[in-house]
């Protein structure tokens, strides 16, 4: 999205952490999956620590976003990095998160 349409993006980097945007990010489909990770043990993470994921998760979303608008890195090396890093802090092994972050994305609804 920052990278095809630009001032959405600026938009976002500059006013998207905010309260409400965090509260919405712990119900959202973001939490959910985070959620059936853990609770599948997928994910390594303990119990109390899903307020700092859903700042982790906003917060890496918000940098790549960044980068990709500053010229720092295209958006496909911007989102790999940004999931790679996720999954690793999630407990995803280093080459099995690697090896994610490369796959081709699912379509999803926002496409046309």
């Amino acid at each position: 999205m920052a990278h095809e349409n630009p001032a959405a993006g600026r938009f976002v980097v500059r006013f998207a952490l905010t309260d409400e945007s965090l509260g919405e990010m712990l119900t959202g489909p973001p939490m959910r999956d985070v959620a059936a990770g853990i609770a599948s043990g997928r994910y390594v993470v303990a119990p109390a620590m899903e307020l700092s994921v859903a700042s982790m998760l906003m917060g890496t979303v918000v940098s790549a976003m960044w980068m990709v608008l500053e010229g720092h890195q295209s958006w496909r090396d911007a989102a790999a990095g940004a999931a790679e890093l996720i999954l690793c802090a999630l407990g995803v092994s280093h080459d099995e998160a690697r090896r994610i972050a490369a796959s081709p994305l699912p379509a999803t609804a926002f496409e046309v």
